[in-house]
């Protein structure tokens, strides 16, 4: 028997108190660029409706001298999502699709009045303008040795056709939430024609041209990739791209950087491999303000995903490359160079708190910090100033001026600080806490207070990745708040593994999946329980998604009281099986490095690190709530029914939250405001102490 139901969570009281649906009705702010003269900025608000479960997406400019708004501009697709600048700071591109068609259209500002410039039959997206005004550049899906044209012709075909199967004759056969259906993401480029007319300028553009033309390969990467996969240089003559094609895509992540004339279309002619017989990944190529330059990062390994880059610049005329060698242990990401070239500033990520660095290209001198922390994405105004989008655990992501070396940042768009305003209770900014985890090293945690201290649950958040972390920023999709003033009392520990605290840290997980993160893990409850003594030791609960599924479905098969302490468990999409996993998933490579080896070759790490081969498996006992994707192909459908499978056959209390139309995330509003209702009537019921007597008894019995 199937059973659907549909949770609708009471609040604790009549309070006004940070919910998931308030949440999706925050504005999330996107796309923020300056003009290039400097006087204005540009960036795309989204709000969803709950009555609709759509969002409108509006773009706005307004003046960096006062933050007062020149206007603002929703297309009558409300699909205005990517954009870029005139060269003369009067216009700016966007696409806007259609049910037909795909358009690139021309918004002149301050009017704001649109023109259509190009139709065509496939998506496009991530547009860029030289600096000259002379080429455009964005991406479009296309059948690899097709044009724009052939692909949509051929897709009307395969429409018409009386079967829907897919042939594979190598890997990868789907990435993230999609299948490989033969189609990739190539980088186009197109001349511009400016004419004045009559006082009044046009602008025309020529047919596209395939940079990538015949290669099985993507650019951007899905999903992860976007418009820092590729580059326009500044006087519009050259594309530098990333790709990785051939046999080794599922199992690899090395790619290289090719640099490709704008004027040409036949294959391949004129294009040069930056980085021929090199190993590990590149990514995030940018031109100098003068195009004479290339500057990207790059790293060693072939399957760690999650290695640092270093920054590499290439002359381009002698192909001479330097390494820029700063002694920089974090991730680094989009390139931005100062005017001089002098410089390059990126976002990074360091214990945990965002920030803004300088790394000057001459290696002699160490990077240093610039703005403040908290800063997620800037745009330069000039030399010394800039937009900045900057959150934290108790602030969404708003706009800011500020200036270099200023802790000081001037509100350009606050406009969500009246819907906070609302709650009864404001925000609490959690508390950093420090604990001997494994290894006897000192681990961080973020501890956040509940709403009401008394009889409050403590839950263990479990981050995924594994090589990632729980920054000071603001979540959209699984917020530690909403939790928090619903009464629970929560622990993000930074296990071993995690990024922002060194390569020697984030590499102590290799080969070490259930010790070390485990140990962390644990060793955090005791630091919790130990400090706060409104906190009870039996009402405690573990959660946690993707990597932090894995480990709740760890615990669960735990055979002693000590290391399964927990008596309410969630896992989003986290495995059950590793050797089958690693097969299932859509990055070979990933478990290759991460257990050291093939499943067929080598068992020995992945039956071990197993939540199906664990000493406790068969006496599963803790409730356990179980959300799955069914287009995650990260972790694809089999484990989270599979783990649901065993724990109803053993009669342990379990649901499985089954979304349709989700991959490894919930991204629509409604499937969001659903996962969170679901997780907190779970954890709130079955840490309630009658629910708690029962599991503790049931503990008792199966682990004697």
């Amino acid at each position: 028997m199937m059973l659907i139901s549909i949770v609708v969570t009471s609040l604790l009281s009549a309070d006004v108190l940070l919910t998931a649906e308030m949440n999706t009705q925050l504005y999330k702010i996107r796309n923020t660029k300056t003009s290039p003269d400097g006087t204005m900025y540009a960036f795309i608000t989204r709000k969803w409706s709950l009555d609709t479960n759509t969002a409108e997406n509006v773009f706005h400019v307004r003046e960096v001298s006062t933050g007062n708004e020149l206007g603002s501009f929703k297309d009558d697709t409300n699909g205005f999502t990517d954009y870029a600048w005139a060269p003369d700071s009067k216009a700016v591109i966007f696409t806007s699709p259609s049910s037909k068609q795909q358009e690139i259209k021309l918004l002149t500002i301050p009017e704001f009045v649109s023109t259509s410039l190009l139709q065509v039959q496939v998506p496009i997206s991530n547009l860029k303008w030289s600096q000259n005004g002379q080429a455009i550049a964005f991406t479009a899906y296309v059948y690899p040795g097709m044009t724009i044209e052939e692909t949509a012709d051929y897709d009307k075909l395969r429409q018409n056709y009386k079967s829907d199967a897919l042939a594979y004759d190598r890997l990868p056969v789907y990435s993230w939430d999609r299948y490989n259906d033969g189609k990739y993401s190539h980088v186009f480029s197109s001349r511009v024609e400016i004419k004045d007319v009559e006082g009044k300028r046009s602008y025309t553009l020529a047919q596209p041209i395939d940079h990538m033309f015949t290669v099985s390969g993507h650019c951007p990467f899905h999903p992860q990739g976007g418009s820092s996969d590729f580059d326009l240089s500044p006087d519009g003559k050259f594309v530098a791209y990333i790709i990785q094609y051939g046999t080794s895509m599922a199992h690899s992540v090395r790619n290289h950087v090719y640099i490709t004339p704008t004027t040409v279309n036949e294959e391949f002619r004129g294009r040069v491999d930056l980085n021929d017989g090199e190993t590990g990944k590149k990514y995030n190529p940018k031109f100098s303000p003068d195009g004479r330059y290339l500057a990207y990062l790059s790293t060693l390994s072939d399957i760690d995903e999650s290695e640092e880059g270093k920054i590499v610049v290439i002359d381009i005329l002698t192909k001479l490359k330097k390494p820029v060698q700063h002694q920089f242990e974090y991730q680094i990401g989009e390139l931005v160079w100062a005017s001089d070239k002098q410089s390059i500033f990126s976002t990074t990520t360091i214990k945990a708190v965002q920030y803004v660095y300088k790394f000057p290209l001459d290696s002699a001198e160490a990077p240093s910090q610039v703005f403040s922390r908290g800063v997620s994405s800037f745009s330069f105004v000039d030399d010394k100033s800039a937009i900045v989008t900057a959150s934290s655990f108790t602030s969404p992501p708003a706009l800011f001026l500020s200036t270099l070396d200023s802790a000081v940042y001037e509100p350009r768009f606050p406009d969500n600080d009246a819907t906070l305003a609302t709650l009864t209770t404001p925000l609490k900014a959690p508390e950093l806490i420090t604990f001997k985890g494994a290894l006897d090293e000192d681990v961080d945690m973020w501890y956040f207070e509940p709403l009401v201290t008394t009889g409050a649950p403590l839950v263990m958040w479990i981050h995924g990745g594994p090589e990632s972390c729980f920054s000071d920023s603001w979540s959209d999709r699984w917020n530690p708040q909403v939790f928090a003033q619903q009464g629970f009392a929560l622990a993000l520990p930074q296990f071993h593994g995690s990024t922002s605290y060194g390569k020697k840290f984030r590499e102590a997980i290799v080969k070490n999946w259930a010790t070390h993160p485990v140990t962390d893990v644990l060793a955090a409850r005791k630091a919790i329980l130990a400090k706060y003594n409104y906190l009870s030791e039996k009402k405690t609960a573990a959660m946690g998604g993707s990597f932090g599924g894995y480990t709740v479905n760890i615990l669960a098969g735990q055979d002693t009281q000590e290391r399964n302490p927990f008596v309410a468990l969630v896992c989003h999409d986290g495995t059950y099986d590793q050797a089958m996993h690693y097969m299932e998933s859509d990055q070979l490579y990933f478990g290759e490095r991460e257990f050291g080896a093939r499943s067929w070759d080598d068992r020995t790490l992945f039956d071990k690190y197993s939540p199906s081969h664990q000493p406790g498996a068969g006496k599963w006992h803790v409730p356990q709530l179980i959300f799955q994707g069914d287009k995650d192909y990260r972790v694809a459908r089999g484990q989270g029914i599979g783990m649901f499978t065993v724990l109803q056959r053993v009669g342990c209390p379990s649901r499985l939250v089954y979304f349709p139309s989700e991959n490894h995330w919930v991204v629509k509003p409604g499937n969001s405001i659903e996962w969170h209702k679901q997780a907190i009537e779970w954890l709130k019921k079955y840490t309630a102490n009658e629910e708690v007597e029962k599991t503790l008894a049931k503990k008792r019995e199966l682990l004697a």
